[in-house]
């Protein structure tokens, strides 16, 4: 746990004090718990001495109002945390989180027994860090706790936070890529947007529909619900991520209509926009559409360009973006006659989605298994598998770097 925590819980609701300090000091010198100055701030108790707390905060009829105590305390770190997990701070903010999330996740578990309404306000702060952690499972496994049934828990919550309830379960589905079942959640959204008569939320939700529907295979109205966001977006002068987001999402839709060199500029707007908003994850993301694109057009020097460059750029907290990065890059290698690096890559990049529980988005997937099938012909079926296999017991670091060599192979960089 952390220190700041600790006095919180401590003052507010367990000792009756104005200051936690002192009491945790007493506790250190005591060796009931153990500072940890390698990770400033922070303490940790034996498991004996954590039950033994636990049975006398029972006892003592104050174990309801501390864990609400504790609850309420972690739903604002993460709401703190919310804005700073897009842009410059990022980082910082994701380590912090990834350092307290056992406690979220105590929260949570306490808000889906007691108190809906804030864990729901939790999950909302959270939607960022799971997103792009690639905690999808878990994320929707939290959400249908929190909203089951879904009709009487919007019924009881303010009409402010309807809307992103509905919307954060539908990106929940998304993410595990069951779009038959976020489509009509994010139908939903966009009705309740108009209804409101809200451009902002109006645009988020033509924007969050295009992307179910892209998955879904209409890529036509996919293209229309993205210009529609886009033109209300410009209209309201959004902020630059705003517009990136719309932008990027619009590019994927025009590189399945195969209108690449539309795409292409979709994407470059979308890349210099994240780039001046300092978020690492939509600067990511946008140099592996772009690579992507490339690709398509049989391009494979170029596109591995800019998979080296997404890989320079990567980071542990967006593992699913290293995933696209790795098969695109195995298509390329397979465009290049490299068919065992093909087979490696797609094994390294199976297992991220094995973790995080979602498969190879549709417009992606024919040029992947294109890719493997080539590959699996030519290698044959037992040296395939092996490739593969090999692939997806790399750890990770490793297979970034087998990936950033096999990328500066193909480009001659």
């Amino acid at each position: 746990g952390t220190l700041d925590a600790a006095a919180h819980l401590i003052a507010s609701e367990v000792a009756g004090l104005t200051s936690g300090e002192g009491l945790i000091a007493s506790l250190a010198d005591k060796h009931l718990i153990a500072l940890q100055p390698a990770d400033r701030g922070r303490f940790s108790m034996l498991e004996t001495i954590r039950e033994y707390a636990h049975e006398q905060l029972a006892a003592s009829d104050r174990l309801d109002r501390a864990s609400k105590s504790f609850a309420a305390y972690y739903a604002a770190l993460a709401k703190t945390a919310e804005p700073h997990l897009v842009g410059p701070e990022a980082s910082r903010w994701f380590a912090t989180l990834a350092s307290e999330y056992e406690n979220l996740r105590a929260a949570l578990g306490w808000a889906v027994a007691h108190d809906r309404s804030l864990g729901l306000r939790v999950a909302l702060s959270l939607r960022y860090y799971w997103g792009r952690r690639g905690l999808w499972v878990e994320a929707l496994s939290w959400m249908n706790a929190l909203v089951e049934p879904l009709a009487s828990t919007l019924e009881a919550l303010e009409p402010s936070l309807q809307w992103q309830v509905v919307n954060l379960l539908a990106l929940t589905h998304h993410w595990v890529g069951d779009d038959e079942r976020a489509r009509p959640l994010r139908e939903e959204a966009l009705r309740m947007a108009r209804e409101q008569r809200d451009e902002n939320l109006i645009a988020r939700s033509l924007n969050n529909l295009g992307g179910s529907v892209l998955n879904l295979g209409d890529f036509s109205r996919a293209r229309r619900l993205q210009e529609e966001a886009l033109e209300i977006k410009l209209r309201r002068g959004d902020d630059a991520w705003s517009v990136a987001t719309t932008l990027g999402n619009l590019g994927m839709a025009l590189r399945a209509c195969h209108e690449y060199p539309l795409a292409l500029d979709s994407h470059r707007q979308a890349l210099e926009l994240f780039r001046s908003a300092g978020d690492p994850w939509g600067e990511i993301a946008e140099l592996n559409d772009i690579a992507d694109i490339h690709r398509d057009q049989g391009e494979s020097v170029q596109a591995a360009r800019f998979y080296r460059e997404s890989l320079d750029k990567n980071a542990d907290e967006l593992r699913p973006l290293i995933a696209d990065s790795f098969e695109g890059l195995a298509a390329a290698s397979a465009q290049r006659g490299l068919f065992l690096q093909t087979a490696l890559l797609g094994g390294a990049a199976d297992t991220i989605h094995k973790e995080s529980g979602r498969s190879i988005s549709l417009p992606d997937r024919p040029p992947f298994d294109a890719a493997c099938k080539r590959a699996r012909q030519r290698l044959g079926a037992p040296a395939f598998d092996d490739a593969w296999s090999e692939g997806a017991a790399l750890p990770l670091p490793e297979a970034i770097e087998i990936a950033r060599t096999i990328a500066a192979d193909i480009s001659g960089l």
